[in-house]
C-alpha cells in the first residue's frame, strides 16, 4: 500500500494486492462464478499467468503485488496457460493460427452484437 501511495501521492490509493485480487478473482466473483473460476483448485479451468519477477523493473523486490501491479505491468509473460492449454512461452504466442482464428471469431460475435444493439436502439 505505501508503493501505491508512494506513487500517487494518495493515501486512499488502491493497493497492489487489492488490485491484483480484483484482476484475478474478483471478475469470477462479480461474475458469481467462484465456485469454477478465480481460484486454481481441482477441477478448475486451468487458466494462468507467469510473468518473471527477476528483470531490474520488478526490483527492489520487496512485495511481489507491488512489483506485479507497479513495476513489471506491460512485461510479457513467460507462460500463459487458457483452459489447460500453453498459450504463449517464453513471450511468445504457441500457436498463431489459432490466435488469429480465435481473435476472428471473436470480431464476428462482437460485431453481431454491435448490430444487434444497434438494431434494438433504433426500434425503440
Amino acid at each position: 500500500h505505501l508503493m501505491a501511495c508512494t506513487r500517487t501521492g494518495l493515501w486512499s490509493a488502491l493497493p497492489a494486492a487489492r488490485a491484483l485480487t480484483l484482476a484475478s478473482s474478483g471478475g469470477a466473483q462479480a461474475l458469481g462464478l467462484w465456485d469454477r473460476l478465480g481460484t486454481l483448485h481441482i477441477d478448475a479451468p486451468a487458466d494462468l499467468c507467469c510473468i518473471p519477477l527477476d528483470g531490474l523493473a520488478a526490483l527492489p523486490l520487496v512485495d511481489v503485488a507491488d512489483a506485479v501491479i507497479f513495476g513489471i505491468a506491460g512485461t510479457p509473460s513467460r507462460l500463459t496457460v487458457a483452459r489447460g492449454e500453453i498459450k504463449v512461452r517464453d513471450g511468445a504466442v504457441v500457436d498463431t493460427a489459432q490466435m488469429l482464428a480465435d481473435a476472428t471469431r471473436m470480431a464476428l460475435v462482437h460485431a453481431k452484437l454491435a448490430a444487434a444493439r444497434q438494431a434494438s436502439i433504433s426500434s425503440s
